[in-house]
């Protein structure tokens, strides 16, 4: 079974794989406002405090992106909610993203853990779902 981590906004207890860190592809998020009775966007921003634009994964996209503890300092030192890998196709990383799996205890269903298992995983900002790394 995999080990979840407890990423959340009121837990950042970032443990990362080494191999995910080396990657040059960091970048920051926020939470921002969809409007009335909506769901928060996640909106990313590079780490120069611009937000992400353009084509992802073009060599302007590329330039603008981040170390790891580039982007981790600049999380914790701007007040931004988050970090994030921009999944880039040569990276040969998939994510998957499972809404609304966790219990309140944190246990999480039988298949959940069938899928995720030996992979990275960690909590969704909402702590109510899981992101795994492939």
């Amino acid at each position: 079974m995999a080990t979840v981590a407890e990423i959340t906004p009121e837990k950042r207890n970032f443990k990362l794989p080494e191999a995910l860190r080396r990657l040059d592809a960091w970048l920051v998020w926020r939470f921002e406002s969809a409007g009335l009775d909506a769901k928060p966007l996640k909106v990313p921003y590079y780490c120069n405090d611009r937000k992400r634009s353009g084509k992802q994964g073009s060599s302007d996209d590329r330039v603008k992106l981040a170390s790891y503890g580039v982007a981790l300092r600049r999380m914790l030192d701007r007040k931004y909610d988050g970090i994030g890998l921009a999944m880039l196709e040569d990276w040969g990383l998939t994510a998957i993203d499972i809404d609304n799996c966790v219990g309140p205890n944190g246990e999480l269903p039988d298949i959940v853990n069938h899928l995720i298992e030996r992979t990275y995983v960690e909590y969704s900002p909402s702590g109510n779902g899981v992101r795994a790394f492939v």
